[in-house]
């Protein structure tokens, strides 16, 4: 009940915020209004922990918050354009040194579990990233497509979930196979059925990098530039 109380609070707060903002702004597009409430630092500090979501990492770190669990999908750089169907025309790519030095060790506690997706193409930078986070890499799920996908060599119809872990922490369930069969969906988005394997194997609370939507789990904070909505 207290938590209940506390997000009526927040919100009763948010919605006096937004009515300020109104009335001096003349009328502004919800959009307008959440970047000045991140601008202006009014928005309480419980309001984002029920499905939250972040633009930025160091926010995260400047409150303090520790995970148990990071779940990642990293927007890798295909150099070349044919490349998971020239992944730059549908997100932003990030450079391999940038997502090395996101501050995911400064947010995990010192037992937890690393998810990270990657392809054949970039499988020795996504070890040395989970190297670089803090983590140990210790084994992998791979996810078998349904559809065949590009190739020089061999015709790719598979991506790997590579699993890091940090300290002993070992799986909370046993029975966990090493792989998945499941069919493409919107480009580079990840089978949803991911997200309830990791919460069988590894502890809350949860930190999804490089998301794509909002997750009504209060256990998960996401975070990405195409989450559909954002507090912080």
């Amino acid at each position: 009940m207290q938590d209940v109380a506390e997000i009526d609070s927040a919100l009763i707060h948010l919605v006096g915020y937004l009515a300020r903002r109104v009335a001096e702004l003349g009328g502004s597009s919800q959009l307008e209004l959440f970047k000045g409430a991140e601008q202006d630092n009014e928005l309480p500090e419980r309001f984002g922990r029920v499905g939250d979501s972040v633009r930025n990492l160091r926010t995260l770190v400047e409150r303090g918050e520790k995970f148990h669990t990071i779940y990642a999908d990293p927007p890798w750089p295909y150099a070349n354009e044919a490349s998971r169907a020239a992944a730059v025309n549908h997100y932003p790519t990030m450079p391999v040194e940038e997502i090395r030095a996101e501050p995911v060790s400064e947010l995990t506690e010192d037992q937890a579990h690393l998810h990270l997706w990657t392809t054949n193409a970039f499988l020795r930078e996504a070890l040395d990233v989970i190297q670089a986070w803090g983590f140990e890499f210790k084994s992998c799920l791979v996810w078998v497509k349904d559809e065949m996908g590009m190739g020089n060599y061999w015709r790719v119809s598979h991506e790997f979930l590579l699993l890091g872990v940090r300290g002993s922490l070992r799986f909370q369930d046993r029975t966990l196979q090493s792989w998945i069969r499941a069919g493409r969906t919107v480009h580079s988005r990840k089978p949803g059925k991911i997200r309830s394997l990791i919460e069988r194997a590894s502890p809350a609370p949860y930190l999804e990098l490089y998301g794509r939507e909002e997750l009504p789990n209060s256990a998960w904070t996401v975070y990405g530039n195409q989450v559909e909505r954002r507090l912080f």
